[in-house]
C-alpha cells in the first residue's frame, strides 16, 4: 500500500469546506467509501480515487468510458454565465446522476452507469432542442408579421392595381407562407436547431427573408413573362397584370414562401429548358455538331 506523503489528500480527507488535491474547495460530498470519494467542486463532479496506487489504477480503468460522458454532460449543462438561465438549474438536477453513475462504475456496474449518463445526455439535448425551436419561432414569428403588415399597409396606400402594388402584396404573402412553413416544421419537430440561442434566432430570421425574396422573385418572373407559367392545382398562372390580381399575387407569394424549394426548382427547370433550346436543333435538321 502506498503511504500518502505529507500534504497529499486522501479519501478520508475529502470533507465539505476543505480543499482537494487540486487545491479546490469541496462544496458537497455525494459518496464517501474507504476506497473512493465522489464530491462536488465548483460546478464539477470529481472522483478521489483510492489511496493505494494499484487500486487507484484499476478504478481509473473502470471509469475510462464514463469520464468522457461525464465531461460532455457537464459541458451541456454548465452552471452560471449562460444565455439560458435555466441551464444552471439543469446542472443541479444532473449532478446527482453523474455522481451515481460514477459510483456504479467504481462498483463494477459500468453498463448501468453508461445508460444513466447516455439517458441524461439525450434528455439535455432534447430539452435544448425544445428551447431552440421556441427561440426560432420567437424571432421568426414577429418578424414575418411585421414585414407582412408593413407591406400590406404600403400596398393599400397605392390607389391603382399596378404591378408595384401586387409585388408588395406578393412579398407579404411570402412572409406569411414562410411563417406557416416554420410553424408546421416546429410542430413536426423537423426544424434543425442549434444549442446557441443567437444561431436559432438567425436561422429563423433568414428563413423569413428567404420567403420574402422568393415571393418577390417569383412574382417578377411571372409578371415579366420570363416564366411561361406556374401551375397551382388545376390553375395555371401565365403572368402579366391581366391575370395576376391582388388575391392571386398574395397566393403566389404565399406558395413561394411556404415551399422553400419552389423558386429554385422553377429557375433550375427553366434554365435547363433554355439550355436545351440553345444547344438543340438548328435549321436544316443539324443538331449543331459536325461529323468528320
Amino acid at each position: 500500500m502506498t503511504i500518502p506523503t505529507k500534504g497529499s489528500v486522501t479519501v478520508a480527507g475529502i470533507e465539505v469546506g476543505k480543499t482537494d488535491s487540486r487545491n479546490q474547495k469541496i462544496d458537497f460530498v455525494y459518496f464517501k467509501r474507504s476506497r473512493y470519494a465522489i464530491y462536488l467542486c465548483g460546478s464539477k463532479v470529481v472522483v478521489q480515487y483510492a489511496d493505494d496506487d494499484t487500486e487507484a489504477t484499476k478504478q481509473i480503468g473502470a471509469l475510462a468510458e464514463l469520464i468522457p460522458l461525464r465531461d460532455r454532460l457537464q459541458y451541456l449543462v454548465p452552471a452560471g454565465g449562460d444565455e439560458d438561465a435555466g441551464r444552471s438549474k439543469d446542472a443541479e438536477c444532473y449532478r446527482p446522476q453523474i455522481a451515481e453513475a460514477l459510483r456504479l462504475g467504481l462498483e463494477d456496474k459500468g453498463e448501468m452507469a453508461k445508460r444513466i449518463l447516455d439517458a441524461a445526455i439525450q434528455d439535455v439535448l432534447d430539452a435544448r432542442a425544445r428551447v431552440g425551436r421556441m427561440f426560432y419561432l420567437k424571432f421568426a414569428g414577429p418578424l414575418a408579421i411585421v414585414i407582412a403588415g408593413v407591406l400590406i399597409a404600403l400596398a393599400f396606400g397605392v390607389p391603382k392595381l399596378v404591378p408595384a402594388k401586387i409585388l408588395m402584396i406578393a412579398t407579404a404573402g411570402g412572409a406569411i407562407g414562410a411563417l406557416l412553413s416554420i410553424s408546421i416544421a416546429i410542430r413536426a419537430r423537423t426544424v434543425a436547431t442549434d444549442g446557441d440561442i443567437s444561431t436559432n434566432a438567425l436561422d429563423g430570421t433568414i428563413r423569413v427573408f428567404i420567403g420574402v425574396v422568393s415571393a418577390a422573385v417569383l412574382y417578377l418572373f411571372l409578371e415579366s413573362g420570363m416564366l411561361k407559367g406556374v401551375t397551382f392545382g388545376e390553375a395555371t398562372i401565365q403572368g402579366g397584370a391581366a391575370t395576376i390580381g391582388a388575391a392571386v399575387g398574395f397566393l403566389i407569394g404565399f406558395a413561394a414562401g411556404f415551399l422553400e424549394r419552389l423558386v429554385p426548382d422553377l429557375l433550375e427547370k427553366n434554365s435547363s429548358v433554355a439550355g436545351r433550346a440553345v444547344g438543340g436543333s438548328v435549321p436544316g435538321g443539324s443538331t449543331g455538331t459536325t461529323t468528320r
